[in-house]
């Protein structure tokens, strides 16, 4: 979709000023609804339009921003009360400066949890954005307000970040491809809230639109010691193999281990792939090890509200976690992150044969509320809070991973598959995910959303 839109930019055939007054008409009609768009510049987007060069790789693409990421004259909330009143931004984040520099054209911002500290997009600022597939249900988070408006066309193009799950999970909930690329493929221009492991994503409803996302987005970015010198190739690559395993943590949902098994069925049958299966691939909670250091690291990023005497501005699920972090012994931290070498080890191990994925569930439970909170059981069995999601164990290794959908389940929302290939290998986990597509194919939006146009 994005390259069709572009070229029918750069051939004169739609102007950039009709696609962004198409934005700005269907998040009208679409957001009351949802909720997933929390601030516009209409004004300041039809202007940029109207003086467009009709050049570049996104020529003329509307786009919405994560409320993460820093906008010129917009202010950036971060879902919280401690920086709704902020002052407008004098500057773009690295993200937003190479989709303008490719042509795309922002229009707004999409809602996130408070510091993007959950799977839930809810908070005191903007409150709740909702699921377009089924309103009483989330379509994730962090980058939930990105998905949700992306899955009712909205606009054919929206930011996101992931470090624990956060472009993954809300791809996994609207039907669409998130991909999580290996750490740092994209340079961050300032520290995030997570240093160990935030970075930018890219989502969409068709792999062809997240590589060009990617592609775009990607690079080493000044001043990140983080960032890669020599960026990945997101083009896809047919798969020679895959490992398989269906129970990363214990327990997994009926409804989602069915598709599981169902897409593992095609893979093996129709697609024509070897697929090896394994019980488990950790040993270790390494939920519970990536939880110290987010923890950790989010006290330290807000200690200053603590100490201004702001804490009755914090959500109350956040600041639980904050509050929680503060008790993280300097000992448990650096133990957890020396256990990242050999949870990144076993990893490797597992796709070290050329040409390897390894696939999981991108969740172990189908949805949860709008509200929240994540679900605390998995066929009336108990599991941490961390339990309910396959993600975040791959912010902590680092690897490249990409949600893909794999049918709906009963209560009409998508279900997903997460396939992860070695660092670097980003076209490996894509390629998997485009001969899915190609096989398997899924709507693009929501039901009842018209696809974004590529042609007037």
């Amino acid at each position: 979709m994005l390259a069709e839109i572009a070229a029918a930019v750069r051939d004169k055939a739609v102007s950039p000023t009709e696609l962004v007054e198409e934005a700005l008409r269907r998040i009208e009609a679409a957001n009351p609804a949802i909720n997933a768009v929390v601030a516009l510049r209409a004004e300041e987007a039809l202007a940029e339009a109207a003086a467009h060069p009709c050049t570049g790789p996104l020529a003329g693409v509307p786009f919405l921003v994560k409320d993460l990421e820093d906008v010129t004259g917009m202010v950036t909330t971060y879902g919280s009360l401690l920086h709704a009143q902020d002052e407008p931004k004098s500057s773009d984040t690295t993200v937003v400066r190479r989709l303008r520099a490719a042509g795309a054209i922002p229009v707004g911002k999409t809602n996130t949890p408070e510091f993007a500290y959950t799977a839930v997009t809810s908070n005191r600022v903007f409150g709740v954005t909702r699921n377009p597939w089924n309103r009483e249900k989330s379509p994730g988070g962090s980058s939930g307000g990105a998905a949700a408006a992306y899955a009712a066309a909205m606009v054919p193009l929206c930011t996101s970040s992931d470090g624990g799950g956060s472009t993954r999970l809300p791809a996994s909930q609207t039907g669409l491809v998130g991909l999580k690329p290996t750490f740092c493929a994209y340079g961050r221009g300032r520290p995030p809230v997570w240093p160990t492991f935030s970075a930018n994503g890219s989502l969409g409803a068709r792999v062809a639109d997240v590589v060009l996302e990617a592609t775009v987005s990607a690079g080493p970015e000044p001043g990140d010691p983080q960032s890669l010198a020599h960026t990945p190739s997101f083009e896809p690559v047919r798969p020679a193999r895959v490992v398989a395993c269906a129970d990363v943590k214990g327990n997994v949902d009926t409804e989602v281990a069915a598709a599981f098994e169902d897409t593992i069925a095609f893979l093996a049958g129709d697609a024509g792939l070897p697929v090896e299966r394994v019980d488990r691939i950790w040993d270790t909670d390494l939920g519970l090890q990536w939880f110290y250091v987010a923890a950790a690291e989010l006290a330290n990023h807000t200690r200053w509200a603590v100490e201004a005497g702001r804490e009755d501005e914090f959500e109350t699920g956040f600041n639980m976690i904050r509050t929680a972090g503060t008790y993280v012994e300097m000992s448990a931290y650096l133990d957890a992150q020396k256990a990242r070498f050999d949870a990144a080890r076993r990893v490797d191990e597992l796709v070290a044969e050329p040409g390897t994925v390894l696939v999981t569930p991108t969740t172990n439970v189908a949805c949860w509320p709008a509200e929240g909170p994540l679900p605390m059981e998995v066929n009336g069995v108990s599991i941490s809070p961390t339990a309910a999601v396959n993600t975040m164990e791959l912010n902590f290794t680092m690897h490249p991973a990409v949600a893909v959908p794999m049918g709906v389940g009963s209560a009409g929302v998508p279900l997903s598959l997460q396939v992860i290939a070695p660092n670097g290998a980003d076209g490996l986990a894509l390629g998997l995910a485009a001969l899915l597509e190609e096989g398997r194919p899924w709507a693009v939006t929501a039901p009842g959303y018209d696809a974004f146009p590529t042609s007037f």
